[in-house]
């Protein structure tokens, strides 16, 4: 006989129970084989166990329309009156809801009792299918997570202004899912719904439902183009909007909010472009577009003195988007302009222009010159020769100097030539060379030729014998005479004491001598520059007859 009380429906025949419980969120059906069928009302708001000794089985499926507080009809209860039981007998109880209390109390303790063994299977069978279930719904959410993060079947993107109204598109196939209510959603960056709506058998289930957006134009929610223009736009709302069927992620469009391009600055290659080399500069901008990613080109603008400068003659624009501009040729009058670009982002917005840009050109050395310019100094040694400056014109930096002597190394690392007092080893030629620091180009000067004036000294006789004396006719071997003089080198004269010049160069020669060539003979040396002179010893010679 079945039973009901507090909540439990029991029947049993040959050892098999049958439980009853009050209907949740999720209903579960007997086996087909059971031996007593409920009526459809009960099933549908009832959990039911079937239970077997000494095996447990259980057929659930999930039915979820129903909530918590619903509870059977009450033409369920009265259908319960009536039961036809396998053997074909039927069996027939009052109404449960005139059951007395006590006695039913009775009676469901008692069955319980007796039923304990399928009441403890049935608790069992019961959490394992709940854990089952929670580990499959976990796993299922899980997939859906990332799917929903990681997967999205479609991308697209969209871009627009601040205070535009962007337009995204997307078509439902209403020839699918006709078995089963679907619902669509549009879903912002941070997940919050922008449209919904659901569809069952290929019609609009539930009206669509709009935040913050509206249909737009080519949009038919009966149709399933599900084409939205969001209302204008705010900072913010960038990042990646998905379309979803019934949570799992159809399409992502991510959507750019344009920015203006941050204020350009200007680069060149080099802090110093030198007259005739190249420079090239460079437009720097970055992008304010949101999210980052994105790859929009950005075009540049360059402009001199305010006109826009474009490729010709001796100016070069990057071909693909103008970032660099190259300047052949460079002359210093390329420093007396000023240089300024601009950024635009593509399809985009327009930044300002750049600061000005005055291209450093460099030149020099040249125009060099010598103070005083004379190009040739001959002073007596120990005389003091007067300071000797160079300059020259280097830019943008001032020119160095070095001043070489071509007899030996540098003398001064500095513009000027400061020998002071001089002495016969500063003789010489000189030179000045200045360079640019930042080119290394250089340029000279003219030699400088000093002169120190000295001797005649040091004047000898070869042999060196002061006396000769010889028979006539015998030949006199010659006699030299030499002296040291400075710049230039001395000139001799041979004189008889009771003569005159019997030699202009500084040998003499008598040859096979005659008594009449007998006396006393000098050497006199003579430096052309100074005039000074300078004598040897008297030589005499003696002629035997």
């Amino acid at each position: 006989m079945p039973s009901r009380k507090d909540g439990l429906l029991r029947l049993q025949k040959d050892q098999q129970c049958y439980f009853y419980a009050p209907a949740t969120r999720v209903a579960i059906s007997p086996t087909a084989q059971s031996p007593y069928k409920a009526p459809q009302e009960v099933m549908d708001s009832t959990i039911w166990y079937h239970l077997l000794e000494p095996s447990v089985t259980k057929d659930h499926s999930f039915q979820t329309p129903y909530s918590p507080l619903e509870q059977p009809s009450p033409v369920s209860s009265q259908l319960r009156n009536h039961r036809q039981l396998q053997d074909g007998s039927t069996t027939s109880d009052p109404p449960i809801d005139s059951v007395d209390r006590s006695q039913s109390h009775s009676k469901f303790i008692t069955s319980l009792l007796k039923c304990s063994y399928c009441a403890c299977h049935a608790l069992i069978v019961n959490i394992h299918a709940i854990m089952a279930q929670l580990f499959v719904i976990t796993i299922l959410l899980w997939t859906l997570e990332y799917s929903n993060c990681n997967g999205c079947p479609t991308m697209d993107t969209a871009f627009g202004w601040i205070g535009s109204s962007p337009v995204f598109t997307y078509t439902v196939d209403l020839t699918i899912d006709k078995d089963k209510p679907v619902a669509y959603t549009l879903y912002t960056p941070t997940q919050h719904p922008l449209l919904a709506v659901s569809y069952y058998n290929g019609a609009v289930f539930r009206d669509a439902v709009y935040n913050n957006c509206a249909l737009a134009q080519g949009g038919n929610i009966s149709a399933g183009f599900l084409n939205i223009q969001l209302f204008p736009l705010q900072a913010g709302q960038q990042g990646t909007y998905t379309y979803t069927k019934t949570n799992v992620v159809q399409k992502c469009i991510t959507l750019y909010i344009y920015g203006v391009p941050i204020q350009p600055t200007i680069g060149s290659n080099t802090k110093v472009a030198y007259e005739g080399s190249s420079a090239v500069l460079t437009c720097n901008s970055t992008s304010t577009t949101l999210p980052g990613g994105h790859n929009l080109i950005m075009t540049y603008e360059w402009r001199r003195d305010g006109a826009i400068v474009i490729t010709e003659g001796r100016f070069t624009l990057d071909l693909t988007t103008g970032r660099t501009l190259t300047i052949s040729n460079i002359n210093r009058n390329d420093a007396l302009y000023s240089f300024s670009c601009s950024a635009t982002e593509q399809s985009g917005n327009t930044s300002l222009l750049s600061s000005l840009f005055n291209l450093a050109v460099g030149y020099g050395p040249e125009l060099l010159t010598l103070s005083p310019s004379n190009i040739s100094y001959t002073l007596d040694e120990n005389q003091r020769l007067n300071d000797i400056t160079c300059s020259a014109t280097c830019s943008p930096v001032q020119c160095t100097y070095e001043w070489r002597k071509s007899e030996g190394g540098a003398v001064s690392s500095s513009g000027v030539l400061s020998l002071g007092t001089l002495e016969r080893g500063e003789a010489g030629t000189y030179t000045c060379t200045a360079s640019n620091p930042g080119s290394a180009a250089t340029t000279s000067s003219q030699q400088i030729a000093i002169l120190v004036r000295y001797g005649p000294e040091l004047v000898k006789l070869s042999p060196s014998n002061t006396s000769y004396t010889l028979d006539e006719n015998q030949r006199l071997n010659d006699i030299t005479c030499s002296a040291t003089c400075s710049p230039v080198q001395c000139t001799y004269e041979w004189r008889k004491s009771e003569g005159g010049a019997v030699s202009s160069s500084g040998v003499l020669s008598l040859g096979n001598l005659e008594r009449g060539e007998a006396g006393n003979y000098t050497c006199t040396a003579r430096n052309p520059v100074s005039a000074a002179t300078a004598s040897s010893q008297q030589i005499g010679i003696l002629v035997r007859s």
